[in-house]
């Protein structure tokens, strides 16, 4: 029950996210690592593939958008992305997808501009790690599986529940 419960719930939630693909011509390692740009840009997306061009004309998943650095034949919204994206390429690029997609430009927090008042009234002992919190901080899930719960509300993970002891094993089954 708990995992057909999980797998129904992940389905669920895959439905409802825009599922994205990116497409780059200059090969598999350039390709990847603009996947993974694009991924962390966008976090509220399901990004399934990263592609080459031919690839892209011979896939068969699913998808809503396609983020590329050239025009592709395609009948979905495409996204031109370069494939190394700078600072303001990527505050550009996310406000230009979040106002076609959903109507809106998101508010955008600026970290660096958060470090230079802190920088005018406190020592900083160390800005890369407080930088590096202050993106934590702003970019987190608000989802409440992501706090911390102290031990008295602690839910069980599936990984506590699935023991030696918690296991029947038998030849077969009617189902899973």
């Amino acid at each position: 029950m708990l995992i057909g419960g999980w797998l129904r719930k992940q389905g669920a939630s895959l439905q409802e996210k825009v599922k994205a693909i990116v497409v780059c011509p200059q090969g598999v390692s350039v390709s990847r690592l603009m996947f993974i740009e694009l991924r962390e840009l966008f976090p509220e997306f399901a990004f399934l593939d990263s592609l080459s061009v031919r690839e892209f004309h011979e896939y068969e998943l699913d998808y809503d958008i396609v983020f590329s650095p050239i025009l592709l034949e395609t009948d979905k919204k495409q996204f031109l992305a370069s494939s190394f994206l700078e600072r303001e390429e990527k505050f550009r690029l996310r406000k230009q997808v979040m106002l076609e997609l959903h109507g809106y430009i998101p508010f955008e927090v600026n970290i660096d501009e958060i470090l230079n008042i802190v920088r005018k009234h406190a020592f900083i002992e160390n800005e890369q790690l407080l930088e590096k919190a202050l993106h934590e901080y702003v970019n987190r899930d608000d989802k409440p599986s992501v706090f911390k719960h102290e031990a008295k509300n602690f839910a069980a993970n599936l990984s506590d529940l699935l023991t030696p002891a918690t296991i029947t094993l038998k030849k077969s089954v009617s189902s899973w």
